[in-house]
């Protein structure tokens, strides 16, 4: 056999894998687009061959890392590319390099910081703070709005979406060293404080902060917010340092190890348990025409939220068989969310 595995899944009880082909040395390409229908983050194949997955619900936030070329921006586009089809899915995109590795996603982006813009630290903190008002309003209105502390015993829906908050290069914002001038730091500093803030409360909310960075350190990706990501993603990486500010505690023998792994292949860390496995490629073309199929279903959450209120405030008033406008039913000011002021 080319490869034995040995493994001892209980005492006194050995379990051999007899490998007759590494399907992770084997690179795939789709021929479209996987849509997800549950609430899971499509991983791609494991040591074994099998699909793989990790669950998003109840999760708050995602760490993504590796080296520059080695997977880990097509894997991100085409894992949030396979949720582009529903309506109970929106998304935040903030590309920290400012350039277009997620311009394929971009039809299916409420807001999409790119260019200029993304290099605006200004604009990059109006953006996260409107889903911190979002969140906001979200816990503090959940029985009113939803009937349920927590938006996923509840269920997202179209007017109550899952938002993605992806932030690409999160070490352009996240890295306060890079700062030199006390202005910018300061404004660093508050995106910092969102962002912790988001990840921190987010997950009742229904927001899932997704972090990338192809500069994995400390610095880039604070310890504090990374500990608090219940999934992390590490594609091929050159050090244990860089592997371990993904991941968090890791050992550099472990055969979980992206030190060094082929383009495509990385390890998936859920609560504390390691899988290796290689994400299918997905062809830049199809995944643009999927995604822009798909554009009409794009809104701002918190424009949703405020039509959920109105309709749930006609509702209430068509069923009491009052006025809209009579004195016992009119303010809604208590549950609509207004963008906050910054600052």
């Amino acid at each position: 056999m080319p490869e034995v595995l040995i493994s001892e899944p209980r005492a006194g009880h050995y379990e051999l894998a007899l490998r007759v082909r590494n399907p992770l040395a084997e690179s795939a390409i789709l021929s479209d687009v996987p849509r997800m229908d549950g609430w899971l983050l499509r991983l791609g194949i494991n040591e074994d061959g099998g699909a793989v997955a990790a669950p998003c619900r109840n999760v708050s936030g995602v760490v993504v890392g590796g080296l520059p070329g080695r997977g880990k921006s097509a894997w991100l586009a085409s894992m949030l590319g396979s949720f582009a089809h529903r309506d109970d899915v929106q998304m935040l995109l903030i590309d920290g390099k400012q350039g277009y590795d997620l311009e394929c996603l971009a039809p299916r982006a409420y807001r999409y910081l790119t260019g200029d813009e993304a290099g605006d630290l200004n604009a990059v903190r109006e953006a996260l703070h409107d889903v911190q008002t979002l969140m906001r309003h979200r816990l503090g209105n959940a029985k009113d709005i939803y009937g349920q502390s927590n938006l996923w015993a509840a269920g997202p829906s179209r007017y109550f979406p899952v938002v993605f908050v992806v932030i690409d290069e999160c070490q352009a914002y996240l890295d306060l060293r890079s700062f030199s001038v006390k202005e910018d730091k300061a404004v660093a500093s508050e995106i910092d404080s969102i962002v912790r803030d988001l990840v921190k409360r987010g997950r009742a909310a229904g927001i899932i902060v997704v972090l990338s960075t192809q500069r994995p350190t400390a610095d880039s990706i604070p310890t504090s917010t990374r500990d608090n990501c219940g999934l992390r993603v590490c594609f091929s990486v050159a050090t244990r340092e860089a592997a371990t500010a993904v991941l968090g505690e890791f050992t550099a023998d472990s055969p979980q190890s992206p030190i060094g792994c082929p383009v495509g292949v990385g390890v998936a860390s859920v609560d504390g348990w390691s899988m290796k496995f290689r994400s299918p490629y997905v062809p830049e073309a199809l995944l643009e025409k999927a995604v822009r199929d798909c554009r009409e279903l794009t809104a701002d959450p918190l424009d949703l939220m405020c039509r959920a209120v109105v309709e749930l405030t006609d509702r209430t008033n068509n069923l009491r068989g009052t006025d809209a406008a009579g004195p016992d039913n009119s303010d809604t000011s208590r549950l609509l969310p207004a963008r906050e002021p910054l600052d």
